[in-house]
């Protein structure tokens, strides 16, 4: 320790600088006023650095104040994805879903008026037909009747018999029948002729809404004065039935 004159403050070395002690974690210092009473009261200043606890934990172990360089990032091997091709491809690819779209909407739609003009058409040839198959049933009945009314014949009601004809008839077959029928009745009263005719079959052979042929396989028994022990006549009548006025009436008897 040095001696000073009155009034100097001295400052005892501790070894080390500030920079040192900052770098140990110095925090406090302890000032300790000594008054030396040989030299006339010179007060002598000594400073003594403390070391935080909390701060020093081994003076022996030295601090390696080299920065850490931070890491460096690696670097994604796979080259970079141009946006600019990709875009182009989507916006080729929504280009194509479109005019696909529109393809396809254009397809059902064509699709769509084949089917209604299919329906349509097929909805009225069903139609047409089931008119034409309800004609043909209608007059397919009617000429089996009336094949009966033609074949039975009594004398004894021969005027009777030949208006029913005559009413069922039409065109050519009923002028022709009306003119014949005053020597026809002559000549079944004169040989008391009774015949009853049955239809065994009967055939559709074409049709339409206002006409039908059919073919009608006709059984008749006769009977008259000359042969009263009855016989079978089989018979194969062609014939043309004609819608008139809503009635099915015989416009055509052929004997085949």
């Amino acid at each position: 320790m040095k001696k000073t004159t009155p009034g100097t403050v001295l400052e005892e070395d501790t070894g080390s600088s500030p920079e040192t002690l900052a770098g140990q974690g110095v925090t406090d210092t302890v000032e300790a006023d000594v008054t030396a009473g040989g030299d006339g009261g010179a007060a002598v200043t000594t400073k003594t650095a403390v070391p935080e606890a909390d701060s020093v934990t081994d003076r022996d172990t030295p601090v390696d104040a080299t920065p850490v360089a931070a890491a460096t990032p690696v670097a994604d091997p796979q080259p970079p994805v141009d946006a600019t091709p990709a875009a182009g491809s989507d916006r080729a690819g929504t280009g194509r879903s479109r005019r696909l779209l529109r393809g396809g909407v254009a397809a059902l739609a064509v699709l769509l008026i084949v089917a209604t003009v299919f329906a349509v058409v097929f909805g009225w040839k069903l139609h047409d037909r089931n008119r034409v198959d309800d004609a043909a049933r209608g007059a397919e009945a009617t000429a089996q009747t009336y094949a009966v009314t033609l074949t039975s014949i009594d004398a004894q009601h021969i005027d009777e018999n030949f208006t029913d004809v005559l009413n069922g008839a039409t065109g050519d077959f009923k002028d022709m029948y009306s003119q014949s029928s005053t020597q026809l009745k002559a000549l079944l009263v004169q040989n008391k002729a009774v015949s009853k005719g049955r239809v065994v079959n009967a055939s559709i052979l074409s049709a339409s809404e206002n006409q039908v042929v059919v073919m009608l396989f006709v059984d008749q028994e006769v009977t008259n004065s000359a042969s009263p022990d009855p016989r079978i006549d089989r018979s194969r009548i062609l014939m043309t039935m004609q819608r008139v006025g809503g009635k099915w009436l015989a416009a055509k008897v052929e004997m085949v």
